[in-house]
């Protein structure tokens, strides 16, 4: 296995099963590898770890080798909200979308985040304005109305 750690604002795209490829600084064959686990949380320089696996028999590198490592994966379109504007009711994770219409709710499925921003999978477009200030109470601002006590 190999491990490595990224920088930048594009560690938040780290994901399983990645494919890349390890570069010895001493030179040699390069080694195609696949992305296993991305760790967290952050370190505390700000970069994100990773663990590696070869995907050929014989790697290349040996224990203690230093290199470059390149991963490349298929390209996503992901739209990038502040934590705070995510509210989980009923198993499902929602946000708040202002539109010309007013305010109404929409079902989104969040991906990876870093410090207070996380990564909308699906469920969300780009240039829809998403509430975030208060955004809880309003999503359960009607609650009261619809709330029948047991009998």
């Amino acid at each position: 296995w190999l491990r490595a750690v990224f920088y930048g604002k594009d560690i938040v795209a780290l994901h399983s099963g990645m494919a890349g490829v390890f570069r010895s600084a001493t030179g040699g064959k390069p080694t195609p590898v696949t992305l296993r686990k991305v760790i967290k949380p952050l370190r505390l320089d700000g970069g994100r770890g990773v663990v590696c696996i070869p995907t050929n028999a014989r790697p290349e590198w040996f224990n203690g080798a230093v290199g470059t490592l390149q991963l490349d994966g298929p390209k996503r379109n992901w739209a990038a909200v502040p934590t705070d504007a995510l509210i989980l009711d009923g198993g499902r994770w929602w946000v708040l979308i202002e539109d010309a219409k007013g305010i109404h709710r929409q079902a989104v499925e969040p991906g990876p985040s870093v410090d207070h921003i996380t990564l909308i999978g699906k469920g969300l477009k780009a240039g829809q304005q998403v509430v975030v200030t208060g955004a809880y109470l309003r999503f359960h601002r009607d609650f009261a109305d619809h709330y029948q006590p047991p009998d």
